[in-house]
């Protein structure tokens, strides 16, 4: 494992086995790509896409749509500025035309959808990152980045376990 809570949750999963805690070569990697630069103004929000497979309790499907909106609608608990400037950074999985439409319907926004800057590049220009419980914000979190859970309150809990990683259900509209 390469974290001190995947070595603790696996630990307890499997007590009669060894459980090595090893160097996460991919993060180091990314967080050497990473210009550290930190912004009092979070007028830059980087949010990672992600398609998001397991069942919240509504009937609609890509639930990423639903974080997306409920980022939105929460935008003003990130930044004090009018209109911060939004980058979408689509997971490699994805259609890079998935969130065309999403985009065009929210164009009172600052939003662009950014397919071709690396991971790295966009954490760098960010103030903030937002996303659901991808892996790419705990390497923003590595780098200082102050990192938001889109989560809403009635899907699953974010399985990230990083205590750095703030919710966006938890602030009060």
């Amino acid at each position: 494992v390469t974290d001190k809570y995947a070595a603790k949750l696996a630990r307890e999963m499997f007590p009669n086995i060894i459980i090595n805690q090893k160097k996460n070569v991919y993060l180091e990697n990314s967080v050497k790509k990473i210009k550290k630069k930190v912004s009092i103004y979070n007028k830059r929000i980087l949010y990672l896409l992600e398609p998001i497979r397991e069942n919240w309790k509504t009937n609609a499907s890509n639930h990423e749509f639903d974080a997306l909106n409920y980022f939105k609608d929460r935008i003003c608990f990130l930044t004090d500025i009018e209109c911060p400037e939004i980058k979408l950074k689509p997971h490699p999985s994805e259609s890079k035309s998935k969130y065309d439409f999403w985009v065009s319907e929210n164009n009172e926004y600052n939003i662009v959808i950014d397919d071709i800057t690396s991971l790295e590049k966009l954490i760098s220009w960010s103030d903030v990152v937002v996303g659901c419980q991808t892996y790419a914000m705990i390497i923003a979190l590595t780098v200082g980045k102050k990192v938001f859970s889109s989560i809403p309150p009635w899907a699953p809990p974010c399985v990230l376990p990083f205590p750095e990683i703030k919710h966006l259900s938890s602030f009060k509209v």
